[in-house]
């Protein structure tokens, strides 16, 4: 005798055979959903690190080092060199002009007892490029060069437009 399943219904064997179906590509798609989702959040890491900020040995020296903002600025570089020149009007005659928006850390004791901490305050650094100044060692040393290029750094707070730092080196 031949065993016949109730008619309309569905066998025990067959709803078992869905069961196991149904679950697979449940566990397909989560695997599917699961391995893009963190090869998507590994991309996005990737993305949005912080690009570093080339450092200057000259600046390092005396307790300066820069870093990366994504703080808007509240003034624009053209006004930040218009203070710059403000600032120090005798560096600015035909000289070569760098400006560089970056996060200013000083960590430095000022000429008194004070100590000055300025910790990753948005800055315009205004570079003023090869200014030419009379050396003072000639007379100690006659066979000093007469004349030494230099650097001037005038670091304009990128908010109020005050002059935080300048530095020759």
């Amino acid at each position: 005798m031949v065993r016949r399943p109730p008619r309309g219904g569905i066998s025990q064997r067959s709803k078992a055979v869905g069961g196991v179906l149904l679950l697979l590509v449940a566990c397909s798609l989560l695997w599917v959903f699961l391995s893009h989702h963190t090869s998507t959040h590994a991309n996005m890491v990737q993305v949005t690190a912080t690009p570093a900020v080339p450092q200057n040995a000259s600046l390092q020296a005396v307790g300066v080092t820069l870093g990366y903002t994504s703080h808007p600025a509240a003034i624009t570089q053209q006004q930040a060199e218009v203070l710059a020149q403000q600032f120090a009007p005798d560096a600015t005659d035909e000289h070569a002009v760098k400006a560089q928006y970056v996060a200013l850390n000083y960590d430095a004791e000022s000429g008194g007892k004070e100590k000055v901490d300025i910790a990753n305050v948005p800055v315009w650094m205004i570079t003023y490029q090869q200014i030419t100044a009379s050396s003072t060692y000639t007379s100690i040393d006659p066979k000093a060069p007469a004349t030494l290029q230099h650097n001037l750094y005038v670091f304009v707070d990128a908010q109020t437009g005050k002059e935080l730092l300048s530095i020759w080196a």
